[in-house]
């Protein structure tokens, strides 16, 4: 009876053995694959950084206006990361893409039409000769793509980020955006290029221009000043590339409530209260 309860006990002694092997086994094999998983991460966490270094310096000669050697960068490293875009390569070279179509534009003067008309405005104060206006149009082009790229440049620098959007605003232009982006939105400080060659560098709220903004047409003229809602709104800035502003309130995209109109000397030519883009109050 003692020697069958010896044996009993031994065959239990054993199972246990055995069962605490296996487990330890397993346990081993599963720690095994968690350090292999781990190195794989930090591999490829080394590998993005890398990679996130290399971008930073591409991202470098876009502020410094390399667009086609930026261009050329990027398509070499997205071959390299084919399948991984995390990082979000292919809008960056979408981007480069716009930018050189932008510079082209600009220095061949063959401005696209802009499909928004409710944007801009009709100066009733003067008339201007076509070739006087074209000519204005592309030296204040010129002259201010080298002021605002240059400003981009530094705010981008300044605010380290570089998200990358495409996407239509709420008038059908299809933006080309690089900025602060919350739920895959635009939102916070940003630039957009429009498909027409149009540049709004600002605040967004939703993919929509809203705060404090500044929109330049290729024709020269340009706004500062305040937005809701992907309209003029507020207090704000018009300027026509011969010279000529409007300093005042609006509404809608249009001029509405207190403003002045001021000719290219910088004198006041009128002032008084505007509605829907009219000046139906003058000022004395």
């Amino acid at each position: 009876m003692k020697e069958q309860k010896k044996k009993y006990l031994l065959y239990l002694l054993l199972v246990l053995t055995i069962g605490v092997a296996i487990f330890f086994l397993f346990k081993t094999q599963s720690l095994h694959k968690k350090i292999k998983n781990l190195e794989q991460l930090e591999a490829q966490s080394e590998a993005n950084d890398e990679n996130y270094d290399k971008l930073v310096s591409i991202d470098t000669l876009i502020f410094e206006g390399k667009y086609k050697e930026a261009l050329d960068a990027y398509v070499d490293i997205e071959e390299k990361m084919r399948g991984n875009n995390s990082l979000d390569i292919k809008a960056r070279v979408q981007f480069a893409k716009e930018l050189i179509r932008m510079e082209t534009i600009v220095q061949s003067n063959d401005f696209p039409k802009d499909t928004t008309t409710t944007d801009t405005l009709t100066n009733t104060k003067s008339e201007i000769t076509e070739d006087i206006n074209a000519y204005d149009s592309l030296s204040f082009v010129l002259e201010k793509a080298k002021v605002q790229i240059s400003s981009m440049r530094n705010q981008l620098l300044k605010k380290s980020f570089g998200e990358y959007l495409t996407f239509k605003s709420t008038k059908g232009n299809k933006m080309h955006y690089v900025g602060q982006v919350k739920n895959k939105r635009a939102n916070g400080y940003g630039v957009a290029i429009l498909d027409t060659g149009s540049r709004y560098e600002g605040q967004w709220r939703e993919n929509m221009r809203h705060g404090e903004g500044k929109f330049y047409w290729t024709d020269g003229e340009s706004y500062e000043g305040s937005y809701v809602q992907d309209k003029r709104n507020g207090q704000g800035t018009y300027h026509w590339p011969n010279g000529e502003k409007y300093i005042g309130e609006w509404k809608d995209d249009k001029r509405s409530g207190h403003g002045e109109f001021y000719n290219q000397k910088g004198t006041i030519v009128t002032r008084g209260i505007w509605k829907d883009d009219k000046l139906v109050k003058e000022e004395k």
